[in-house]
């Protein structure tokens, strides 16, 4: 990888991919992006992702794509929390 980070599978990975897919699909753009792939590999690792102005998601969806993202992986949201099965189910 360009990076130089390891991509080792693992669920951590995963959900942070679907957190990419959810953003994009509550939001029709990318979290993350730039002119080539050098660019959007540096935002993904330097810079948080920031939500469109004029579009409104509830706490929970916010909790829940603020938590997909994380950079950390040991703080990233797990599949099995609580809110994630909620919103999932279609609590929120």
């Amino acid at each position: 990888m360009a990076s130089g980070l390891s991509c080792a599978s693992s669920p951590k990975f995963d959900v942070f991919a679907l957190g990419v897919l959810l953003y994009l699909m509550l939001f029709g753009v990318y979290p993350f992006e730039g002119k080539d792939e050098k660019e959007i590999i540096h935002k993904i690792i330097k810079e948080e992702h920031k939500y469109p102005p004029g579009i409104e998601i509830s706490n929970t969806c916010k909790y829940l794509i603020d938590g997909m993202l994380e950079k950390n992986q040991g703080l990233r949201i797990e599949l099995s929390e609580p809110n994630f099965e909620q919103w999932y189910k279609g609590g929120e």
